[in-house]
């Protein structure tokens, strides 16, 4: 690091001239970028060695909920990608049009995201009644961010590039999936909607019970 700073401070020597004065400046200047660079590198070491920690902790503790969330990442992905192509299939059946996209318009495709998240959503709270009140917003606010990122990301790219890609559609679809349920995890695990009933939700970590689903 030294070596660093002082080849940096021989790009401009007319900063410290070359006196006693001079010298002494130099030094404490010297002295000082050093200390904030050392400062700055343990800052950055013991974030990393606290996310490192913290990471696999939060991760373990919401368990159940991590893997009904990547479960729901999964199960989107595929229904919502097929459900592109239902309209088509059906001939134009008009219940087909109620959840599937009748045309190429973003918000026609909004519906790509919001009825598997709707399915999902349906069976992950029949098998977790007991949690429903936290479930249930988290993954609402959750589904509210995916919808508004589409068409945000949507409008964003085409008006730098004028124009449409295929696979920017698809991957501005496949982060709002993960948007979605990243969310609802997050405010989920963070205890943001507690239980208002009587009895306490059963803690992640001793109701998972070694299953991948429970």
């Amino acid at each position: 690091s030294l070596n660093c700073l002082n080849a940096s401070f021989s790009f401009y020597p007319a900063a410290f001239p070359d006196t006693a004065a001079g010298s002494t400046l130099y030094e404490i200047h010297r002295k000082s970028i050093y200390w904030y660079s050392e400062c700055f590198n343990e800052y950055i070491r013991n974030a990393y060695l606290s996310m490192k920690t913290q990471i696999p902790f939060f991760l373990s503790s919401n368990l159940k909920t991590a893997r009904y969330s990547l479960a729901g990442i999964l199960f989107t992905s595929l229904a919502g990608s097929l459900l592109h192509f239902v309209f088509g299939w059906s001939k134009g059946h008009p219940l087909a049009a109620l959840v599937a996209p009748v045309n190429e318009s973003v918000w026609e495709h909004l519906k790509l995201l919001f009825f598997p998240v709707l399915a999902f959503t349906a069976w992950e709270w029949a098998r977790r009644k007991e949690e429903a009140k936290r479930l249930l917003p988290a993954r609402l606010l959750g589904l509210l961010a995916g919808l508004i990122f589409i068409p945000l990301a949507f409008y964003a790219y085409t008006c730098l590039l004028g124009t449409h890609l295929l696979w920017a559609d698809l991957v501005i679809f496949f982060l709002a999936v993960i948007l979605t349920f990243l969310v609802g995890f997050l405010l989920e695990s963070k205890g943001h909607f507690a239980e208002t009933s009587g009895h306490a939700a059963p803690h992640p970590a001793r109701t998972t019970g070694g299953r991948f689903l429970s």
